[in-house]
């Protein structure tokens, strides 16, 4: 009993709660890793059966403590599908988009009938682009604006309008960039999508938020405004959603789902705006949608005294 009981010791010791393979992938890693490092088949479905571990993509594994991120996604892609390539909205991600980065992983195929692991997808699509990267001799992921416009012509449509203003504002892709993909390749899947992108930004709104106020001023008849230009201030550039050169009244547009992550930059953006003479007015999904008249109205007031 006493050797059983010291076995035991030195597997808890060997291998605690926290203890995951060490390999190149830094957080995703497959069963033979773990065998690898001495564990046995019992050890490994144990820790599945008590959820220390979970499975992120077919056989490939993470801690249940691991946050799984875009690159994460990139590697287990590799594990479970050798030399894939990694594309549309997790390979967006990879590059910094701020969208969500979870299963499944679209990856690259080359005919119809290719069997993927679970928690990919096969996507007859090729990469014309130079610039595929290599993570760590595993993973594999689309350059970064193929991705970015191959995210937008394949997500929701919500989604790919959100991503769209954020891509737009913080200049990661210009209009130029999808009208020179579609002129490439006019018979494209998701060419359709990217189109009505261009045409519902073709006046300056970049997000469903920023369209709806278009409207609201365009049927108010107020003038004097212009959508996303870029103003100069001292040590920065910035590209107010709207502007009203005149009053120097500036409005930002806080979609339906801002991201948290950005709030302290907007309202850095805020304090130099209004540092350099500017007034800064915040307009919420609630204001657009369920105070449109009451909106209207503060923004006549604003400019009639900012006049």
């Amino acid at each position: 009993m006493g050797r059983v009981a010291g076995q035991g010791g030195d597997v808890a010791a060997r291998f605690p709660e926290t203890w995951v393979p060490s390999t190149r992938t830094h957080g995703v890693f497959l069963r033979r890793d773990a065998y690898a490092a001495g564990m046995t088949r019992r050890q490994v479905d144990h820790r599945l059966a008590r959820g220390v571990w979970r499975r992120v993509v077919a056989q490939v594994l993470a801690h249940r403590d691991h946050t799984v991120t875009a690159s994460d996604l990139v590697l287990a892609a590799g594990l479970a599908r050798p030399g894939c390539l990694v594309v549309g909205r997790i390979a967006a991600a990879y590059h910094g988009a701020p969208v969500a980065a979870q299963p499944p992983v679209a990856i690259q195929v080359h005919g119809p009938g290719w069997s993927v692991p679970s928690g990919l997808v096969g996507r007859m699509v090729d990469v014309d682009e130079p610039g595929i990267l290599r993570i760590a001799g595993i993973g594999r992921v689309a350059p970064r604006r193929w991705a970015f416009i191959d995210a937008l012509a394949t997500m929701p449509w919500d989604e790919a309008r959100n991503l769209y203003a954020y891509l737009a504002s913080f200049e990661q892709l210009q209009r130029g960039d999808i009208e020179a993909h579609l002129a490439a390749h006019p018979h494209r899947r998701g060419n359709g999508q990217l189109k009505q992108l261009l045409r519902r930004t073709a006046a300056g709104a970049w997000s469903e938020a920023e369209e709806l106020l278009h409207t609201l001023l365009l049927r108010a008849g107020i003038t004097g405004w212009e959508a996303n230009v870029t103003i100069d201030l001292p040590g920065r550039r910035v590209r107010p959603d709207i502007v009203f050169p005149a009053a120097r009244v500036a409005i930002e547009v806080d979609g339906r789902s801002a991201h948290e992550r950005h709030f302290v930059r907007d309202r850095r953006r805020d304090a130099a705006l209004s540092a350099a003479g500017w007034v800064v007015v915040r307009v919420t999904w609630w204001d657009l949608t369920e105070r449109p008249d009451a909106l209207v109205t503060q923004i006549r007031q604003l400019l009639a005294h900012a006049r």
